[in-house]
């Protein structure tokens, strides 16, 4: 059975005397890796659990630093008396000018922590696409990925437009065909959703890599850090996007739409945004304007 505060979170376990063996502890016990959080927001039960690795190390990393600092700072022995520095953490890394997107991911980390919405804390600077950086900007790590040797990598990445773990996981019976067409299957993306990502222009050298690798065997394996997977998936956006793209003279304007901030003029056919946001698998068209799009 749940117990829950008077402030709408649950009643945190406190039986350890280290505040960041709290923390563990209390991630740990959300941690479902490996289940569908697709399966789970149908189900709404997605508050208490933790479905990507990469995501609890992501949180587990901003809330021990939370812990340490209420240790440090108001002599905290348990999560639970913890909860009430949460706005004052937040406003301090704030004042500090930490990024609107760290901010937001030290404020997520925190209300899965607690098992509160966000909007339970104090209101975080926006987000906005032009403070975006990832893949963009040329990266000290570039010097350490070699293009030139790694030509195949790269071909297959802006080919099929997979997540890094997507990529390092996908094995020889991924490939389909429909309508001549063919096409990646994704059996655990991002959410644990499956997706078909077409292959751009039917690759002759992605699908002949998929075919001569056993059924059972990854195509990749583990693939360089340093290699901007990111960068080239939204190649492949860009790409696909422009595919199914139709003059915009031709769409009627509630099939339009129309970009925001440093996009502000820029206007998108909006099925043609929907056909990419499947692909990379994404569930809202807006996604691919914010994130992906380049003029």
């Amino acid at each position: 059975m749940n117990n829950f505060n008077n402030e709408g979170g649950k009643v945190l376990s406190h039986k350890s005397k280290n505040m960041v063996d709290q923390v563990i502890n209390e991630l740990k016990s959300m941690a479902a890796f490996g289940e569908s959080r697709h399966k789970g927001k149908m189900e709404k039960i997605t508050q208490d659990k933790i479905y990507s690795f990469n995501t609890f190390e992501a949180y587990k990393k901003h809330c021990c630093a939370f812990a340490k600092y209420c240790q440090k700072e108001h002599k905290c022995k348990n999560l639970s008396s913890s909860r009430q520095f949460v706005d004052d953490y937040l406003k301090m890394k704030i004042d500090k000018g930490y990024s609107p997107y760290t901010i937001k991911l030290i404020s997520c980390s925190l209300g899965k922590l607690f098992h509160e919405p966000t909007t339970n804390f104090i209101e975080t600077p926006a987000r906005h696409r032009d403070m975006i950086t990832r893949s963009r900007q040329p990266r000290a790590i570039d010097r350490f990925f070699s293009i030139t040797k790694n030509k195949e990598l790269i071909n297959f990445c802006e080919h099929t437009g997979l997540r890094r773990r997507e990529l390092e996981n996908l094995k020889g019976d991924c490939l389909t065909k429909i309508e001549n067409n063919y096409y990646v299957k994704v059996e655990n993306g991002k959410g644990g959703k499956f997706r078909l990502a077409p292959i751009l222009e039917n690759n002759k050298a992605v699908i002949e890599k998929i075919q001569k690798t056993p059924n059972n065997s990854r195509v990749w394996g583990k693939v360089h850090g340093a290699c901007d997977v990111h960068g080239y998936r939204s190649n492949y956006a860009n790409c696909l996007y422009r595919q199914y793209a139709r003059p915009l003279d031709t769409i009627p304007k509630e099939e339009r739409y129309h970009c925001r901030r440093d996009l502000r003029g820029e206007t998108l056919d909006k099925a043609a945004m929907a056909i990419v946001s499947k692909a990379l698998g994404h569930n809202r068209i807006q996604i691919f304007a914010y994130s992906y799009f380049r003029k």
